[in-house]
């Protein structure tokens, strides 16, 4: 009897190494609109990290924020390592224009660095960086799987910083 293999239906959740929680967390509350819905208990931290959970609502946590040690200062041990790997993490806001255009204006008021916007087809997208320099991206678009092969383009959008619109160059 041949067995079924199980497949991955989604991202469940994503843990990023941060050196500040204090400065981290408020950033991903305010340019995200992710909530804190638990933390690390403290018996555990010496032996894990401290862990922030956020979530978007629907998830138990859709993002970790793990304090590790600042670069320049020796790790506490193997987990407590920042380390190089990840290029980016994408968080999906909606279908329209509008709503990438209402995260830009969040972005702005939470102090966001190295906003960008890209039109990639399927997607258009705002890339930027957490108070870590982790390089994060918010989109809106459609995320269906097609038949055909996928083609993804990189064609730079125009960003208004004073009122927060996304437009075609």
């Amino acid at each position: 009897m041949q067995q079924t293999l199980a497949h991955g239906r989604a991202l469940g959740h994503v843990v990023l190494n941060v050196t500040s929680l204090a400065q981290s967390v408020p950033f991903y509350v305010e340019a995200l609109g992710l909530r804190v819905v638990g933390r690390i208990e403290a018996a555990d931290r010496d032996r894990i990290g401290d862990i922030v959970f956020l979530s978007f609502g629907a998830n138990h946590h859709d993002v970790g924020l793990r304090e590790v040690s600042p670069l320049g200062r020796a790790p506490r041990d193997a987990q407590d390592s920042p380390c190089a790997g990840l290029s980016h993490v994408a968080f999906r806001f909606g279908d329209r224009i509008e709503d990438l255009e209402h995260v830009v204006r969040r972005l702005m008021q939470a102090g966001a660095h190295g906003v960008r916007a890209v039109d990639h087809g399927a997607t258009r997208s705002v890339y930027f960086n957490d108070p870590d320099g982790l390089v994060l991206e918010a989109y809106v678009g459609d995320d269906a799987l097609r038949d055909s092969p996928l083609s993804i383009v990189a064609t730079p959008l125009l960003i208004d910083f004073d009122t927060g619109t996304v437009a075609d160059r």
